[in-house]
């Protein structure tokens, strides 16, 4: 079964010619190259490098290029000799050569190109590697694609099962070695196991906290220059080892001279340089793709210019600090998630000490399975994680401000509490984004129709005009439900429908990205530990409290559905939330006395106020005041 791998599994073969002895045309890249820095790369190459393994790799490298160039016919040009290109004579020359000198010559000059490309043009480099990495990762399954036709279905399960092991594991070099941006994108997919086949979300797991750290003594010159004193003099105990490595810094386990125990983030300098080089390239290929009419099914545009605001965020730990301490105090009062205090005098622009936490991240729950152990512990992780996701409907209905990056690796658990850290991203809406989004909460809870028309005062529009769909779309945009089918499917899966694969979200306001960024990554956690938790029935009661205090004043009416789609029960619930929506009286007394009218909805009650019963709203209004009344009169007439 081995041999019918594609190509990424085998080497490719050797084509076995007969070498001419040919000289190299002349020496343009000394030409072109400093003559300082010409000497230095190559006395630095010929210091640390080994001459043996040099003339090898250029053997292999030089090889694969010649049967590269053999298998695509483009070498029939330099058999015949009738070409005046120069790149071709020296493909030829470099390839056929016998001198294991003028090999090595030209590895060494190809390495002082590198060289000279990473030092001056950084972002240049970055993106080759980046586009090398696309490139290998694109031709290997297209090449399982190839070979998919030809097996039989067990076979094909055993082809692709290889095939995502082994580009996960690319995936993963490449994002740890490019680090920067990719490694923060790579954390959103690593929770995505509704999207992404496991062997994907398995091997990125180890991005969310794991990723390559600083050295010990790069970690104490920081330290030592915020905190303008030896790290012996700061304190007592200092872990070595870090606790956790992620793309914007690293923690490590401290205890100051009182006894205390902290955690110490630390911010790698160094990435803050490769996010604004990567940004700048995806912004680049981004508009490229815009002006040449390549769309992808979202407006990737808005969701980089969003990034490109919220990113240098998290660089900026003075913000963080501010951020830990105020938001932080709100969730801990207003819910039982718990969350890290910042210590006074231990921080500094690019260090921060906080109070140590005790429990394992969820990604390292995740993937040891412990949650499986027992029913018990399933359930206790289950109820920490509907707080978490309430304390989220907390932050983002009424405070208008919320930690908008919840991965896995930022979420503490101990089998008793739950707890939230790293506050770099915090995301502070405007109170009219706010307020519609409220809305939106209450429509999906109560299926309203008025959810098209919310969803255009959002800006977010698509490419169809199916209302159908375009719910479907709404309920995996912004809520965690799981119950509906289109839920449980990937867009790569052969069952996921047609009609949702062609639609396309043409247009999302960046203000909403990071919205549906926290949904779904609670989707994917959801659906990693096979949990169905829905974010609009939790977050009901913040929104409604959200529309009452918002400035912002919309005429979204949310009816009550007909006779035949609900029982008495949730009719009277939905006229609750409406009465409440507009700081009318919707207690039990009210709403009984509506049920005692036979008014038992919002429809009910529109029918009398234009018939004019007075009977009926004498009994539905009998425990509300003058100006209630008339106020409740009046929204109904409108």
């Amino acid at each position: 079964m081995s041999s019918l791998l594609p190509a990424p599994f085998h080497s490719i073969p050797r084509i076995h010619y007969e070498p001419t002895v040919l000289r190299m045309p002349g020496d343009c890249f000394n030409k072109r190259m400093p003559r300082i820095l010409r000497l230095s790369t190559f006395t630095i190459l010929k210091i640390f490098a080994p001459v043996p393994f040099k003339i090898l790799l250029c053997n292999e490298l030089l090889q694969l290029a010649y049967s590269s160039l053999w298998k695509s016919r483009s070498v029939n040009g330099l058999k015949s000799q009738k070409t005046d290109s120069k790149l071709l004579p020296l493909f030829r020359s470099s390839i056929c050569t016998s001198s294991s000198c003028e090999m090595l010559q030209l590895q060494l000059k190809t390495e002082g190109l590198v060289m000279f490309t990473r030092i001056f043009f950084p972002g240049t480099f970055r993106a080759m590697k980046f586009y090398r990495f696309t490139i290998k990762l694109s031709c290997g399954y297209a090449k399982a694609m190839i070979w998919d036709s030809w097996y039989t279905k067990s076979e094909m399960e055993q082809l692709w099962s290889s095939v995502h092991r082994w580009g996960a594991e690319l995936t993963k070099r490449a994002v740890l070695d490019l680090s920067g941006f990719y490694a923060k994108v790579a954390q959103v997919f690593a929770t995505k196991a509704d999207l992404l086949p496991r062997e994907y979300t398995q091997a990125l797991s180890c991005i969310l906290d794991k990723c390559v750290p600083m050295s010990i003594f790069e970690v104490e010159r920081i330290i030592e220059l915020g905190l303008k004193a030896p790290l012996n003099h700061i304190f007592r105990y200092f872990e070595a080892r870090p606790v956790g490595a992620a793309t914007i810094g690293q923690v490590h386990e401290a205890i100051t001279f009182d006894g205390q125990r902290v955690a110490v983030k630390v911010q790698n300098v160094r990435n803050k340089k490769l996010m604004k080089f990567d940004l700048r390239n995806m912004l680049f290929v981004s508009k490229m793709m815009d002006k040449l009419n390549i769309f992808l099914p979202f407006d990737h545009t808005s969701i980089l210019l969003e990034y490109s605001s919220q990113v240098p965020l998290e660089f900026d730990f003075d913000r963080e600090q501010r951020m830990m301490g105020v938001l932080g105090e709100s969730i801990c009062k207003n819910s039982k998630v718990m969350v890290p205090k910042p210590i006074d005098g231990f921080c500094s622009s690019h260090v921060i000490s906080m109070t140590f936490m005790e429990g394992h991240s969820l990604s390292e729950i995740i993937s040891s399975g412990t949650w499986t152990n027992s029913a018990k512990i399933f359930m206790q992780l289950q109820k920490s994680l509907a707080q978490l996701l309430a304390s989220f409907g907390f932050q983002i209905l009424e405070l208008g401000m919320f930690h908008s990056d919840p991965h896995p690796g930022n979420i503490l658990y101990n089998f008793e509490q739950i707890g939230l850290i790293d506050f770099g991203q915090v995301k502070i809406l405007p109170d009219k984004t706010r307020a519609l989004f409220a809305h939106l909460v209450l429509c999906m809870n109560e299926e309203s129709d008025h959810l098209y028309e919310i969803l255009k005062e959002l800006q977010i529009e698509f490419t169809t005009s199916d209302k159908n769909l375009i719910r479907t779309i709404a309920f995996i945009l912004f809520d965690t439900r799981m119950d509906i089918p289109e839920a449980k499917l990937s867009p790569l899966d052969s069952e996921f429908p047609p009609e949702l694969r062609g639609v396309r979200i043409s247009s999302i306001h960046t203000d909403v990205f990071m919205l549906i960024r926290v949904i779904a990554i609670f989707r994917g956690i959801f659906a990693a530990l096979n949990i169905d938790l829905h974010a609009r029935k939790i977050w009901a009661e913040s929104a409604r409290r959200a529309v009452c205090s918002s400035t912002y004043r919309y005429t979204f009416t949310r009816t009550a559905p007909a006779l035949t789609s609900g029982g008495t029960f949730e009719r009277l619930k939905i006229l609750s939330g409406w009465l409440a929506d507009r700081k009318l009286p919707s207690e039990r007394e009210h709403i009984l006395s509506f049920a005692q009218a036979k008014l038992f909805s919002l429809d009910d009650l529109k029918r009398a106020v234009k018939r004019e019963d007075k009977k009926a709203l004498m009994i539905a209004f009998v425990h509300f005041s003058r100006e209630d009344r008339l106020r409740c009169i009046e929204y109904l007439s409108e």
